[in-house]
Protein backbone atom coordinates (compact mmCIF):
# COMPACT_ATOMS: atom_id res chain seq x y z
CA UNK A 1 0.00 0.00 0.00
CA UNK A 2 1.17 3.33 -0.85
CA UNK A 3 -0.45 6.61 1.17
CA UNK A 4 -0.27 9.97 -0.67
CA UNK A 5 -0.70 12.63 1.11
CA UNK A 6 -1.73 15.70 -0.96
CA UNK A 7 -1.66 18.57 1.38
CA UNK A 8 0.67 21.52 1.43
CA UNK A 9 3.06 19.67 -0.23
CA UNK A 10 2.81 15.79 -1.41
CA UNK A 11 4.59 12.95 0.09
CA UNK A 12 3.95 9.14 -0.32
CA UNK A 13 5.20 6.49 1.56
CA UNK A 14 5.50 2.76 0.72
CA UNK A 15 4.65 0.59 4.18
CA UNK A 16 4.02 -3.39 3.82
CA UNK A 17 5.03 -6.31 6.44
CA UNK A 18 7.23 -9.01 5.69
CA UNK A 19 7.22 -13.11 6.86
CA UNK A 20 9.23 -13.59 10.11
CA UNK A 21 12.62 -13.10 10.40
CA UNK A 22 14.76 -16.38 10.29
CA UNK A 23 18.05 -14.28 10.31
CA UNK A 24 21.03 -16.87 11.39
CA UNK A 25 22.07 -14.07 14.35
CA UNK A 26 18.64 -13.91 15.67
CA UNK A 27 18.72 -17.83 15.93
CA UNK A 28 22.19 -17.98 17.41
CA UNK A 29 21.44 -15.02 20.16
CA UNK A 30 18.05 -16.72 21.16
CA UNK A 31 16.24 -14.14 20.13
CA UNK A 32 12.08 -14.96 19.24
CA UNK A 33 11.39 -14.93 15.12
CA UNK A 34 9.11 -11.98 14.87
CA UNK A 35 7.26 -10.39 12.27
CA UNK A 36 9.20 -7.19 10.38
CA UNK A 37 8.24 -3.99 9.31
CA UNK A 38 9.74 -2.28 6.49
CA UNK A 39 9.12 0.95 4.17
CA UNK A 40 10.30 2.76 1.35
CA UNK A 41 9.86 6.43 0.93
CA UNK A 42 9.86 7.93 -2.15
CA UNK A 43 11.03 11.71 -2.97
CA UNK A 44 8.02 13.86 -2.73
CA UNK A 45 9.48 16.29 -5.21
CA UNK A 46 10.01 14.21 -8.46
CA UNK A 47 9.56 15.64 -11.83
CA UNK A 48 6.43 15.68 -13.79
CA UNK A 49 7.34 18.75 -16.28
CA UNK A 50 10.65 19.30 -16.98
CA UNK A 51 11.65 23.32 -17.10
CA UNK A 52 8.13 23.50 -15.24
CA UNK A 53 7.32 25.67 -12.23
CA UNK A 54 9.99 26.79 -10.12
CA UNK A 55 9.78 24.93 -6.68
CA UNK A 56 11.50 24.99 -3.43
CA UNK A 57 13.46 22.46 -3.81
CA UNK A 58 15.89 24.03 -6.70
CA UNK A 59 14.58 21.88 -8.97
CA UNK A 60 11.61 22.50 -11.71
CA UNK A 61 8.54 20.67 -12.39
CA UNK A 62 8.42 18.63 -9.13
CA UNK A 63 4.76 17.26 -8.81
CA UNK A 64 4.03 18.93 -5.80
CA UNK A 65 3.79 21.87 -7.68
CA UNK A 66 0.68 21.07 -9.47
CA UNK A 67 -0.75 18.21 -7.39
CA UNK A 68 -0.57 19.24 -3.70
CA UNK A 69 -2.97 22.02 -1.94
CA UNK A 70 -0.33 24.97 -2.29
CA UNK A 71 0.05 23.70 -5.92
CA UNK A 72 -3.54 23.98 -7.33
CA UNK A 73 -3.47 27.41 -5.97
CA UNK A 74 -0.54 28.03 -7.88
CA UNK A 75 -1.94 26.14 -10.94
CA UNK A 76 -5.20 28.46 -10.37
CA UNK A 77 -3.40 31.67 -10.11
CA UNK A 78 -1.29 31.05 -13.15
CA UNK A 79 -4.60 29.56 -15.38
CA UNK A 80 -6.29 33.21 -14.37
CA UNK A 81 -2.90 35.08 -15.45
CA UNK A 82 -3.06 33.51 -18.61
CA UNK A 83 -6.47 33.57 -19.57
CA UNK A 84 -7.54 37.18 -18.63
CA UNK A 85 -10.74 37.13 -20.35
CA UNK A 86 -12.32 33.70 -19.34
CA UNK A 87 -14.84 34.48 -16.72
CA UNK A 88 -14.61 32.68 -13.36
CA UNK A 89 -15.89 32.98 -9.97
CA UNK A 90 -12.70 32.46 -8.51
CA UNK A 91 -11.76 36.17 -9.47
CA UNK A 92 -14.07 37.04 -7.03
CA UNK A 93 -12.24 35.26 -4.20
CA UNK A 94 -10.37 37.44 -1.91
CA UNK A 95 -7.80 34.54 -0.73
CA UNK A 96 -7.80 32.05 -3.32
CA UNK A 97 -7.55 28.39 -1.64
CA UNK A 98 -7.51 24.80 -2.43
CA UNK A 99 -11.14 24.43 -1.12
CA UNK A 100 -12.40 27.14 -3.22
CA UNK A 101 -10.73 26.53 -6.29
CA UNK A 102 -12.55 22.61 -5.88
CA UNK A 103 -15.81 24.51 -4.61
CA UNK A 104 -15.87 26.32 -7.63
CA UNK A 105 -14.77 23.01 -9.54
CA UNK A 106 -17.99 21.59 -8.51
CA UNK A 107 -20.38 24.09 -9.06
CA UNK A 108 -19.29 24.31 -12.52
CA UNK A 109 -16.97 26.85 -12.96
CA UNK A 110 -15.00 25.85 -16.45
CA UNK A 111 -11.29 27.68 -15.07
CA UNK A 112 -12.03 25.89 -11.91
CA UNK A 113 -12.47 22.65 -13.36
CA UNK A 114 -9.38 23.13 -15.67
CA UNK A 115 -7.25 23.60 -12.61
CA UNK A 116 -8.34 20.58 -10.81
CA UNK A 117 -8.08 18.54 -14.06
CA UNK A 118 -4.24 19.72 -14.26
CA UNK A 119 -3.41 18.65 -10.62
CA UNK A 120 -5.76 15.18 -11.24
CA UNK A 121 -3.53 14.43 -14.15
CA UNK A 122 -0.39 14.97 -12.13
CA UNK A 123 -1.84 12.82 -9.37
CA UNK A 124 -2.94 9.82 -12.31
CA UNK A 125 0.50 9.81 -13.62
CA UNK A 126 2.28 9.98 -10.23
CA UNK A 127 0.01 6.81 -9.41
CA UNK A 128 1.28 5.22 -13.03
CA UNK A 129 4.81 5.48 -12.09
CA UNK A 130 4.43 4.51 -8.52
CA UNK A 131 3.38 1.36 -10.17
CA UNK A 132 6.28 0.86 -12.15
CA UNK A 133 8.56 1.44 -9.68
CA UNK A 134 6.83 -0.64 -6.46
CA UNK A 135 3.97 -2.10 -7.79
CA UNK A 136 1.39 -1.57 -4.93
CA UNK A 137 -2.07 -2.95 -4.76
CA UNK A 138 -3.85 0.04 -3.20
CA UNK A 139 -3.22 3.21 -3.25
CA UNK A 140 -4.47 5.60 -0.77
CA UNK A 141 -5.28 9.62 -0.37
CA UNK A 142 -5.55 11.72 2.16
CA UNK A 143 -4.72 15.59 3.21
CA UNK A 144 -6.54 18.44 2.23
CA UNK A 145 -7.43 17.87 -1.54
CA UNK A 146 -8.58 14.30 -0.98
CA UNK A 147 -11.69 15.90 1.37
CA UNK A 148 -12.80 16.63 -2.08
CA UNK A 149 -14.40 13.24 -2.18
CA UNK A 150 -14.84 10.82 -5.04
CA UNK A 151 -14.69 14.10 -7.29
CA UNK A 152 -11.68 14.50 -7.39
CA UNK A 153 -10.73 10.71 -7.19
CA UNK A 154 -12.76 10.10 -10.08
CA UNK A 155 -10.79 12.50 -11.85
CA UNK A 156 -7.75 11.06 -11.01
CA UNK A 157 -8.61 7.49 -11.89
CA UNK A 158 -9.57 8.61 -14.92
CA UNK A 159 -5.97 9.74 -16.19
CA UNK A 160 -4.22 6.77 -14.24
CA UNK A 161 -6.09 4.66 -16.62
CA UNK A 162 -5.33 6.68 -19.79
CA UNK A 163 -1.67 6.77 -19.04
CA UNK A 164 -1.48 3.17 -17.42
CA UNK A 165 0.42 0.96 -19.99
CA UNK A 166 -1.77 -1.22 -22.00
CA UNK A 167 -0.17 -4.41 -21.69
CA UNK A 168 -1.69 -5.20 -18.67
CA UNK A 169 -5.00 -3.77 -17.20
CA UNK A 170 -4.31 -1.85 -13.86
CA UNK A 171 -4.44 -3.85 -11.05
CA UNK A 172 -3.92 -1.29 -7.93
CA UNK A 173 -6.90 0.72 -6.54
CA UNK A 174 -7.01 4.17 -6.07
CA UNK A 175 -9.28 4.76 -2.88
CA UNK A 176 -9.77 7.92 -0.37
CA UNK A 177 -8.20 7.44 3.13
CA UNK A 178 -11.92 7.77 5.44
CA UNK A 179 -9.59 10.29 7.71
CA UNK A 180 -8.12 12.16 5.06
CA UNK A 181 -8.85 15.83 7.14
CA UNK A 182 -6.78 13.91 10.28
CA UNK A 183 -3.96 13.23 8.56
CA UNK A 184 -2.39 15.83 10.21
CA UNK A 185 -2.91 15.47 13.49
CA UNK A 186 -2.51 12.13 13.43
CA UNK A 187 1.15 12.81 11.85
CA UNK A 188 2.13 15.17 14.50
CA UNK A 189 0.78 12.69 16.90
CA UNK A 190 3.20 9.92 15.96
CA UNK A 191 5.94 12.07 15.79
CA UNK A 192 5.23 12.87 19.11
CA UNK A 193 4.37 9.68 20.52
CA UNK A 194 7.93 8.70 18.97
CA UNK A 195 10.20 10.79 20.73
CA UNK A 196 8.44 10.29 23.90
CA UNK A 197 9.21 6.54 23.54
CA UNK A 198 13.03 7.45 22.82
Amino acid sequence: MVPLTCSVGLGYRRRYCGERSHHPRRKRMGRRARPFRRSLSLPPTQIYKVNGTQCGCGQKGCYEKYASANGLVLVAKQYLAEHPNEPSSLRDVPELTAKAVMDAAKAGDAAATACVDIAAEALGVCCVNLCRIVDPELIVFSGGLATAGDFFLKKIDHYFHLYHWTIQEPTCVLQISEGSNLVGIVGAAAVARMDYLK
